[in-house]
């Protein structure tokens, strides 16, 4: 059986490290409205890489299966994607916004469960 962990329900948290183009937010990965989350993500044209796209779950998952539509409607162009995952038992960053997103900021994310997708030319 395939779950989209993804969905509102699920409790996932999203953050990029750059801006988005208009109407095609980040938080669209992760939106009950079906039109957004088909709109997706797209970065600002003028954006270089790498992007990251970190997405946190409030448990533990087994990744059996990631779907990725890469098409970028023709203004940007890929050449590489990398997934990194980590897991760890610890939770106590997940009631703490402030330290929402440490691996970002040059530490090492090792108090929640992370997925990460990292665009790149």
């Amino acid at each position: 059986m395939v779950i989209n962990v993804c969905l509102p329900q699920f409790k996932p948290r999203i953050h990029c490290n750059k801006i988005s183009a208009d109407g095609y937010e980040v938080e669209n990965l992760i939106s009950e409205d079906l039109a957004r989350r088909n709109r997706g993500f797209r970065s600002e044209y003028f954006i270089k890489p790498p992007v990251h796209v970190t997405i946190s779950f409030p448990f533990n998952i087994e990744i059996c299966r990631i779907n990725i539509d890469i098409s970028s409607g023709g203004y940007q162009t890929f050449s590489g994607l990398e997934v990194y995952t980590s897991t760890s038992c610890n939770k106590t960053s997940w009631q703490n916004p402030e330290g929402q997103f440490p691996g970002l900021a040059g530490q090492p994310v090792s108090d929640k469960d992370t997925f990460t997708l990292v665009r790149s030319e």
